[in-house]
């Protein structure tokens, strides 16, 4: 396993071209992605998340590794100051 999260952040940085310094969010996250990932070990072919809670993963927020991305917007109260 260790071998296999190891492997997939190698591929994941990679292919992101990101630099070095961002080597513990790719592992971080292919171990994100393993445990909601089908495997052919488990019974009804279950994600190793999916044998500990017993609900379905939900894949809709895996997107690419280093892809561009967005945060929504923070509300502020009405008197806050507009700047950093």
């Amino acid at each position: 396993m260790h071998r296999t999260i190891l492997n997939m952040a190698r591929c994941m940085l990679f292919a992101s071209g990101l630099p070095l310094k961002f080597w513990g969010h790719a592992v971080e996250y292919a171990a994100y992605v393993l445990n909601r990932s089908p495997s052919s070990g488990n019974p009804k072919r279950q994600s190793p998340l999916e044998m500990l809670t017993g609900k379905p993963s939900d894949l809709t927020g895996i997107v690419t590794f280093g892809s561009p991305c967005t945060t929504p917007a923070r509300r502020r109260g009405h008197h806050a100051p507009r700047w950093a």
